[in-house]
């Protein structure tokens, strides 16, 4: 059965007994179905596996975005809590995977793979915990959005290469995936893109992928203001250096005035200014989801920054105008009671709006 839990399926995940053993130093974990967040939450952060036994010895684990919020994957050992790695994990369906060497670890995402050099003391890695809350315990009662898995595997013994290579092809066959794919599609944004409030991880860049298929990337995190944003860039640049096409879309700002912010609409502006200038450099293709009329939402400062040319975007895109079905967010079909996040039905509108402006670029050929 698919594994899937965080926000309205609940707190958690799900325990690793204790006689599950492996080598600190010599294991393998990989997970097959789809993650729909690269990093997730403002609270803390996505943690698919820790192994060892949390806050009581040794532990390895593995994180997403740290708080940060830079979309980077991460590895916690023995010998430092935190390690970033280049990869950037694929929220398009796909195997993950990390295993440990005496000489490091290696990790594996859709068609995309990175290492991290250096000694790995030998030990025992008894037990440990799957899923969003690191340690099983109350302080972060919530887990954001994961999406489903439909298979683990978590093995004694690091696999050689053509050991990987034949548990990646199994899983692309088994969940018809096609990792080979070179286009790309990165979300940069806050929590109306990461999917607050859903279920199963159903946010609008998930839903679109029933549209076309090409490696996604949303690096959207709940209360994300726009400096946080900024941060995510380099993960954007990371992911767009292979060939292919490349579109970005950045949809953000409301958190900015919100109390634990206090960004003004001006610097709101130079922010969302800065992300678009360098993913057009990166080559990125960049569309804009213009605000929302949610109360604080600085729609009127953005829109007026399209029209003066301080924001740039090659696609502007407004599912919020009077005409649009998303306009009133008092609509409790589209919208959740806050008024600010699409519910479900508002994610899929979302979803085929943006589609319908971006996906003849991500199915053209390079």
């Amino acid at each position: 059965e698919t594994l899937s839990w965080g926000e309205e399926n609940g707190p958690g995940g799900f325990v690793i007994p204790a006689g599950v053993k492996v080598p600190a130093n010599d294991f393998f974990f990989g997970s097959v179905g789809t993650y729909a967040s690269s990093n997730s939450g403002y609270a803390a952060y996505p943690v698919p596996v820790l192994l060892g036994s949390a806050g009581r010895g040794r532990t390895f684990r593995v994180f997403f975005g740290s708080y940060s919020l830079d979309g980077f994957t991460h590895i916690g050992d023995a010998a430092s809590p935190d390690r970033r790695t280049d990869l950037v994990i694929t929220n398009a369906p796909a195997a993950f995977d990390v295993y440990a060497t005496p000489a490091g670890y290696g990790l594996h995402s859709g068609n995309a793979a990175a290492s991290l050099s250096g000694s790995v003391a030998a030990g025992g890695l008894a037990g440990g915990y799957v899923g969003f809350n690191m340690d099983g315990g109350p302080w972060f009662s919530q887990g954001r959005n994961t999406g489903q898995w439909s298979g683990l595997v978590i093995a004694d013994h690091a696999p050689d290469p053509a050991q990987r290579r034949l548990f990646h092809a199994a899983a692309a066959a088994a969940g018809n995936y096609m990792p080979q794919l070179r286009p790309v599609l990165v979300t940069i944004g806050d929590s109306r893109s990461e999917g607050y409030g859903l279920s199963d991880g159903r946010n609008w860049p998930y839903l679109m992928q029933q549209y076309g298929r090409y490696q996604s990337y949303d690096l959207a995190v709940s209360g994300a203001n726009t400096r946080q944003m900024l941060g995510m860039v380099p993960a954007a640049e990371a992911v767009g250096r292979g060939t292919g096409p490349k579109v970005a879309v950045v949809f953000g700002g409301y958190n900015d005035h919100l109390p634990s912010s206090h960004i003004p609409a001006d610097e709101t502006v130079r922010n969302i200014a800065e992300i678009i200038r360098r993913l057009k450099k990166a080559g990125f293709t960049v569309a804009l989801i213009d605000e929302t009329s949610t109360g604080g939402a600085p729609r009127a400062a953005l829109k007026a920054a399209i029209h003066d040319g301080t924001l740039a975007p090659d696609i502007e895109i407004d599912p919020f105008a009077p005409d649009q079905p998303l306009y009133n967010v008092e609509n409790h079909t589209n919208w959740l009671a806050d008024d600010t996040h699409p519910s479900l039905t508002g994610h899929a509108i979302l979803a085929s709006m943006v589609w319908d402006r971006i996906g003849r670029l991500l199915l053209e050929a390079p």
